[in-house]
């Protein structure tokens, strides 16, 4: 749950003298801020993702809700799931989890290795330390499918961004049903929300 104790500066359009801005209004001001960060402008290029909510998170505290950028930095993730990413160690792969605290560390599944030729299908956890501490893998930077030549369709379509165990997991994200529609398969109702 987020707080309302957050004063905030109460500067801005218009100033807000006697009174802290509203639950909502905190949400929109962080989430304002993404967007015009990530957009395209006439006179800058848009911010990568990470960078943008670098910022974002430097201003908390002063201008933004701290509860509530860190509520939007965990549900944003640093590298949603499907980012391809290349890590420090040149090879290429796949976010497929996200860490619950190390938002800098998810699970990547491999696909491309440092040469840039297919490379053994296997999960690296990027929170994992090595044996002389530090962590063994980290991401270098996002990259765009046509940057590596990747089909992530066609990877998905093969069964190739998948895992062993991921078959008996269950449904997976079920849908609410509308008014009339069947119930799905899996579909647990949370009551009146």
């Amino acid at each position: 749950m987020i707080s309302s104790r957050y004063p905030g500066d109460r500067s801005g359009y218009p100033p807000l003298l006697d009174r802290r801005p509203s639950l909502p209004a905190r949400i929109v001001a962080v989430a304002d801020c993404f967007d015009a960060l990530t957009s395209k402008r006439q006179y800058r290029k848009p911010e990568e993702r990470r960078q943008a909510l670098n910022v974002i998170q430097a201003a908390a505290g002063r201008g933004y809700d701290p509860r509530v950028v860190r509520v939007f930095v965990r549900t944003l993730g640093l590298f949603p799931i499907g980012s391809l990413v290349r890590l420090t160690t040149g090879e290429t792969g796949v976010v497929v989890r996200n860490h619950d605290r190390l938002l800098a560390r998810p699970v990547v599944r491999l696909i491309l290795d440092a040469a840039g030729d297919p490379a053994e299908l296997r999960e690296l956890d990027l929170s994992e330390e090595g044996p002389a501490g530090g962590f063994r893998w980290s991401v270098g930077r996002i990259v765009g499918p046509a940057e590596v030549d990747v089909d992530l369709l066609a990877l998905l379509s093969a069964g190739q961004l998948e895992g062993p165990d991921e078959e008996d997991q269950g449904p997976g994200l079920v849908h609410e049903p509308a008014h009339g529609e069947p119930v799905p398969a899996g579909y647990v109702d949370g009551g009146p929300g």
